[in-house]
């Protein structure tokens, strides 16, 4: 399934069939991404780790991507992973950061370094990729 978000920082709106999104709130919009992959057969550790994994990615290319472009997230359910692809039209590559204790943010690529069996970012003609997978238990 594919989701196409308008990622323009003046509250905007994407389209998941039947709904609405706003981008700044971005915990829902990770949730009704992963909720739109029916019978994803994973366990709720599983889908917990992925929603926040969504919600770092998409909260990235928000803020580092193409000002006022879009945002396309791509949830899909292998056989023993669910991937995540969020793209965007922004220049330049995501890196891990390593931030001192008392910066604010610089951590969702170490979370996804983490908690992610496998990620990593793909060059596209415009923009960039970013891509995850999580494990399915079991």
């Amino acid at each position: 399934m594919s989701v196409a978000l308008d990622a323009s920082r003046e509250g905007s709106r994407g389209r998941v069939p039947g709904t609405t999104l706003r981008l700044t709130d971005r915990g829902r919009t990770a949730t009704l991404v992963l909720d739109a992959v029916p019978g994803a057969g994973a366990d709720t550790d599983t889908i917990g780790v992925a929603e926040l994994l969504t919600s770092e990615v998409v909260t990235n290319a928000v803020q580092h991507g193409e000002p006022g472009g879009l945002v396309t997230v791509t949830v899909a359910r292998g056989e023993a992973s669910l991937r995540v692809v969020v793209t965007d039209g922004g220049e330049g590559r995501p890196e891990v950061q390593h931030p001192g204790l008392d910066d604010f943010g610089g951590r969702g690529l170490q979370l996804v370094e983490a908690l992610a069996g496998a990620w990593g970012v793909e060059e596209q003609a415009v923009g960039k990729s970013v891509w995850f997978e999580v494990p399915l238990a079991g």
